[in-house]
């Protein structure tokens, strides 16, 4: 992963993680809900950044609600659902396959994220 960054604010309990170095006039912001952000290429093919709120205490809650998945993606097959199941994306968050709409905040290993 080419200009890999992470970052904690344990104020604001907020992890922001960029995978790719991108030009913000060429990328798309999608928010899943009050506590996702992801930023993506405008072609919905890869995504380039995260930003998770809530995250330790989500982490400690196992699940998290995810607003336009529950409403535009029941069936399980749009767009944002393939990007949320691929990495480096599915090494931080992965979906609740037998709950619609809801994912589980993940705390992947440095190797996964350093190896791919």
């Amino acid at each position: 992963m080419s200009g890999f960054e992470m970052a904690y604010d344990s104020e604001e309990d907020v992890l922001e993680v960029t995978f790719e170095t991108f030009d913000e006039h060429f990328a798309k912001t999608i928010p899943l809900g009050e506590n996702v952000i992801i930023y993506t290429d405008l072609m919905l093919s890869s995504v380039w950044g995260l930003t998770l709120y809530k995250y330790v205490e989500t982490l400690e809650d196992g699940e998290i609600e995810i607003e336009s998945l529950k409403k535009a993606e029941i069936s399980g097959n749009g767009p944002y659902h393939a990007l949320l199941k691929r990495q480096p994306i599915s090494l931080f968050m992965e979906l609740i396959e037998e709950k619609p709409g809801f994912a589980r905040y993940l705390a992947p290993c440095l190797d996964e994220l350093i190896l791919g």
